[in-house]
């Protein structure tokens, strides 16, 4: 080996201590150093900590090297920090505080302690439903964590299957699947919407075929009212649209209509979203969707007691604001 050799390893240690220190400090380094930072007395840590002093003092001394620099002033009458001492205490004792916060909340969670729900839905619901849900069940249980997903019904029903999700709120029906109930709690007018603008605002509409010398707003969802064959499904081969605009989400769906740029269907609470931007009319071809509530059947969260209330208050309130039914005598899981 060179006479150079060693000054070559000190360098490339100094310049991999950036990058690797971190990897090597871990919980317990802390823990000793916030002991000898608050005690300021290397013995009294030690007692505090459950280590020989010897052994703490080493494992400062390795966390010292780790970390490449001096964390604390050592006299024979006291021990001080230095100031990256002091930057670290500030830091450790975060860090501290938060990995214990991490274990106390699952730890929580799993003793059911904490009350939280994961809900999917589908954007259909998102519109008006949803924000009253939330303003109920914030009000019944204010600590409640709320985890809030948008998913089509598929997805929905896949994730209660493999508990991903403690409920979904579905527009329309949905297929089965084992272990998983749903329950109307709502169901909604189908209605077609113009804009305030729109010709067919102040003429009106009183058949599906008056849509067809005007521009239709379709959305490429199957839950939506505005998709083309549950449209035609309605009309039959009666109803021949001759100028669709397709559009990806039911937000896109109703700004065009409150722009007057075209027709569509849409569920009656959604007209509220853009006020007298939106001229609604109700046909008797038009049926109603459902709105269902979905939970596994062997879900106890302590929050689902609640979240079937509020679903059924706000069904209710919505039923009364437009019109429709609402289906009150959810199940609650044993």
């Amino acid at each position: 080996m060179s006479d150079s050799q060693p000054d070559i390893d000190r360098g490339v240690a100094r310049l991999c201590t950036p990058f690797t220190a971190h990897l090597a400090v871990e919980m317990r380094h802390l823990r000793y150093f916030l002991a000898v930072a608050e005690s300021r007395n290397f013995s009294r840590a030690a007692e505090r900590v459950g280590i020989a002093q010897p052994a703490l003092s080493q494992q400062i001394r390795r966390l010292e090297e780790m970390l490449g620099t001096i964390l604390f002033i050592r006299t024979n009458r006291r021990v001080s920090l230095t100031p990256s001492g002091e930057a670290l205490e500030r830091e450790a004792r975060a860090v501290l505080h938060a990995v214990q916060r991490a274990i106390d909340a699952a730890q929580s969670v799993e003793r059911g302690e904490v009350d939280q729900l994961t809900i999917g839905y589908s954007s259909l619901v998102g519109a008006s439903l949803l924000p009253r849900l939330v303003r109920r069940l914030r009000a019944r249980r204010p600590g409640l964590a709320l985890r809030l997903l948008e998913m089509s019904a598929e997805q929905q029903m896949a994730g209660l299957a493999d508990r991903q999700l403690d409920a979904g709120l579905i527009i329309g029906d949905v297929s089965s699947v084992p272990g998983v109930s749903v329950t109307p709690m709502l169901n909604e007018r189908v209605v077609v919407a113009v804009g305030a603008a729109h010709p067919l605002a102040s003429a009106g509409v009183d058949d599906l075929n008056t849509l067809c010398e005007h521009r239709f707003i379709a959305v490429e969802d199957p839950t939506s009212p505005a998709y083309l064959p549950f449209v035609g499904s309605i009309a039959g081969e009666r109803l021949a649209l001759r100028h669709v605009d397709r559009v990806s989400s039911v937000q896109a769906q109703l700004a065009l209509v409150a722009a007057g740029l075209g027709a569509s269907l849409v569920l009656s609470s959604q007209d509220e979203i853009y006020g007298d931007d939106i001229v609604t009319f109700e046909l008797s071809q038009l049926p109603e969707r459902p709105i269902q509530l979905a939970i596994h059947e062997s879900t106890h969260r302590p929050a689902l007691e609640d979240l079937i209330e509020s679903v059924t208050a706000v069904g209710n309130v919505l039923g009364r604001l437009h019109g429709t039914r609402s289906d009150s005598a959810i199940p609650v899981a044993a």
